[in-house]
């Protein structure tokens, strides 16, 4: 008895058997369009290249010219902030006097307000004992001792920034030249130290009327006055 065959089941073809179209089977506009993109993949436009040496060669030269250009301007502003004319332009600054008497030492601490000091706006004032007449040893004991008032009266980093001028009276000049000018070194190597701004010339004998008259002067527009014995 004869079946009849079923029929096989067809398999894809596989894709290493297609075979393409030759050219003269294709549209002409699909010629064009075949070759044209087969050319662009076999040889790529050169001018498509990223154009990164472009960007780096422009970038090399606007750090080239730029770079002293910001180093002048970092100079310059460094100059002005240091310069003793913008310092002069602060909100506030500190200013120290230190009077020696015989018997006791007084030591004030100015706080101005304003460019160059044009407001005196506070004064605080510390005593100490003994006065010129005493050791040396004691001296710069009392000395610094005053020192310790001021830095705590003046910030931290108003220190370099603040003067601090000695003032002693006509008493100093009774001793001797000699023995006055070895009290003045003595007052000189204390402040040296003391972290405060200060000259050898700022130590000085004056008068007791022109220690007032300085002092009286300075406290004409002070606003307010704080005095610790």
């Amino acid at each position: 008895m004869n079946f009849p065959k079923c029929p096989q089941p067809r398999t894809p073809s596989s894709p290493s058997s297609y075979i393409p179209p030759h050219r003269t089977q294709l549209h002409p506009r699909m010629i064009s369009l075949y070759s044209s993109s087969s050319s662009s993949l076999k040889y790529p436009n050169p001018n498509n290249k990223p154009h990164n040496a472009k960007c780096l060669l422009f970038f090399f030269a606007l750090l080239f010219f730029t770079a002293p250009f910001l180093f002048y301007l970092f100079s310059t502003a460094l100059q002005l902030y240091s310069s003793p004319k913008f310092a002069d332009s602060r909100p506030y600054s500190f200013a120290l006097a230190l009077r020696a008497g015989p018997h006791a030492l007084r030591l004030s601490v100015f706080h101005f307000l304003g460019p160059a000091r044009a407001l005196l706006a506070a004064a605080h004032s510390a005593a100490a004992s003994p006065g010129f007449q005493a050791a040396p040893d004691a001296l710069r004991g009392a000395v610094t001792e005053l020192i310790e008032f001021a830095k705590g009266r003046v910030p931290m980093m108003e220190w370099g920034n603040t003067m601090v001028r000695l003032d002693a009276t006509e008493e100093l000049e009774g001793l001797g030249a000699e023995e006055a000018e070895k009290v003045l070194e003595c007052f000189r190597q204390a402040l040296r130290v003391s972290g405060f701004l200060f000259m050898d010339e700022w130590a000085r004998v004056i008068s007791v009327a022109v220690a007032m008259n300085n002092f009286a002067s300075k406290c004409s527009c002070i606003c307010g006055y704080d005095t610790v014995m």
